[in-house]
């Protein structure tokens, strides 16, 4: 990693902690400082911007080790850090799964090199069979930041309810977080109809498999429960309960959920077929309620980049899955400035909710990172800007009407003035 270096860096008139203010940044901490503080090594106009301290995406999937042909830490994380993500929690569904501390170790001495928030998952189940539960303890100190079997949901309920003692056993107060994949799959239909019924079309059977992660966690009484990429208006009823109920809940949205419905393709466009499938326009604006009112505490990309050929085949063969960690950030603030979302819950959404689900040793490095969004600065993807692999995202050629421009990391620039500098 070659990220500039400096001793202390300002930034000038910038929105921070609910207010107009300098904010200055040095190699251990980030203050919030009095305007004409001393002059700094590096001095930024922050007019127009949003000072993000910590932002995290906690569901993305960088496909190392094994399917680097779609793509890899660098590039992944290059596009991160262009959508303005300091940390990022890779998805543990790669090939071979990481489902023990080899491959854990493996993703982690090719991380070390790239950014010390380059983070992964473990997965709950050997293989994500759905059958034997890993090894929590090892993975967990193998720097396994949460559990999850992304790509697959976990039928089993009372494995489900196992799964969550363990994670108690290892921390009562803060139990590391079970991140439940609640959507069907061509591969998990047949096992989810068995459990849930019959009575839904393909790809809709979310509600219930919440229920059933939700039940696990009551049954055992402890534990943390972190549902991805909600996207029915049933759903939150449901979230809801469980919080009020004092369970240990969180959700997240993913951008393409919040801003897309199924008025807004034709199923020749394969860039819109994703896993869980985009509902219709009721379901939309209930995510953006769900998160305005936080039901829905956080926003996730669930970054699922595939190659060209195969996104190119009919919509019936493509590959689910859309990339997006690079304008997340950006595409989402278009509510704010809509007036559909708050400033202060979108700030929460992509920094204070998810960093929470993070290890108390990772949040501490997070706290120590900052993103500045200008607000004013109009960009769109394209290809002479796109750090990915891949280029399947709906969001493709549409304008966006803020851009992140810098990423400081323990005092170090990522990226500064909208250039990744690594």
């Amino acid at each position: 990693m070659k990220a500039k270096k400096n001793n202390m860096i300002l930034i000038k008139d910038t929105y921070f902690d609910n207010e107009i203010t300098d904010v200055l940044v040095t190699e251990k901490d980030i203050y919030k400082v009095r305007r004409g503080a001393d002059e700094a090594d590096t001095v930024i106009d922050g007019t127009d911007t949003i000072a993000l301290r910590g932002t995290v995406d906690v569901h993305a999937h960088f496909r190392y080790p094994g399917l680097s042909y779609k793509e890899d830490l660098y590039s992944g994380y290059r596009a991160a850090v262009s959508g303005g993500f300091a940390a990022v929690c890779c998805e543990p569904n790669t090939y071979p799964v990481i489902d023990c501390t080899d491959v854990l170790n493996k993703f982690y001495e090719t991380a070390k090199d790239i950014s010390p928030l380059l983070l992964s998952k473990a997965a709950v189940t050997v293989g994500e069979e759905g059958e034997i539960l890993t090894f929590f303890k090892a993975l967990q100190h193998g720097g396994a930041v949460m559990f999850s079997d992304d790509g697959e949901p976990i039928m089993n309920e009372v494995l489900l309810v196992e799964a969550f003692k363990k994670t108690v056993a290892l921390s009562v107060t803060h139990p590391p977080v079970i991140t439940a994949h609640c959507e069907e799959t061509p591969k998990s239909m047949s096992r989810v109809r068995e459990i849930v019924g019959n009575g839904f079309e393909k790809y809709d059977a979310e509600v219930e498999i919440i229920r059933l992660n939700i039940r696990a966690l009551y049954r055992a009484k402890n534990g943390r429960l972190h549902i991805q990429h909600v996207s029915k208006k049933e759903s939150l009823e449901i979230i809801r309960e469980a919080k009020n109920a004092g369970l240990k809940v969180t959700a997240e949205v993913t951008p393409h959920h919040l801003l897309f419905s199924t008025e807004d393709f034709q199923k020749t466009d394969t860039a819109f077929k994703i896993n869980p499938p985009l509902r219709d326009k009721e379901d939309m604006l209930s995510m953006r309620k769900g998160l305005e009112d936080g039901t829905l505490d956080m926003v996730a990309t669930d970054h699922a980049p595939h190659s060209i050929s195969e996104k190119m085949q009919s919509w019936e063969k493509a590959p689910f899955g859309a990339i997006g960690i690079q304008t997340a950030i950006s595409a989402v603030y278009g509510l704010v400035a809509s007036g559909e979302l708050s400033r202060d819950r979108f700030i929460q959404a992509f920094t204070d909710a998810p960093q929470q689900l993070l290890p108390a040793d990772i949040r501490a490095t997070v706290n120590n990172t900052l993103t500045l969004l200008n607000t004013k600065e109009k960009w769109q993807l394209e290809l002479n800007n796109n750090y990915s692999h891949s280029m399947n995202t709906p969001f493709w050629h549409k304008p966006m009407i803020a851009k992140p421009v810098a990423v400081i990391i323990g005092g170090k620039f990522y990226m500064k003035d909208g250039n990744v500098l690594f």
